[in-house]
């Protein structure tokens, strides 16, 4: 069960990112194609559960859950979204509220981007795999 978590949580972070991406970089096709297989395993998944084929883990704590997963997602989103919008693989856009804050505590803390993202996307996987595995 440990393992399918994992897999869940990868996947729901890839296949997000990945049309965001394509459609960002004007692949719509492409997007439209991996949104589909996004929505349809979603669906499965949530008719699954509501079925009872699908049990939740039990002796899981739901806040370690989502702060797993949220980790997950901060450490390989933009990774993902940035090599399939053809971006650098730190960048760090100026549209979004979250990058607008990015871009101010760069600014403010003269951190080189690369080197401080890359370290706590990697401190972030790392976390974020334990307490989706624990």
């Amino acid at each position: 069960m440990k393992i399918l978590i994992i897999i869940m949580a990868f996947f729901l972070i890839i296949f997000e990112a990945i049309p965001e991406g394509l459609k960002d970089n004007g692949r719509k096709m492409m997007a439209g194609f991996f949104q589909f297989i996004y929505l349809f395993i979603i669906s499965i998944t949530i008719f699954s559960f509501l079925s009872g084929v699908c049990i939740p883990y039990e002796g899981k704590s739901l806040i370690k859950l989502i702060a797993g997963y949220g980790l997950l997602r901060y450490a390989i989103f933009d990774i993902i979204y940035n090599l399939s919008a053809d971006n650098e693989i730190f960048f760090v856009g100026s549209t979004k509220m979250y990058d607008k804050i990015w871009q101010w505590f760069f600014k403010v803390t003269k951190f080189p981007a690369a080197h401080f993202l890359w370290l706590t996307k990697i401190m972030a996987l790392a976390l974020g795999l334990t307490w989706l595995i624990k």
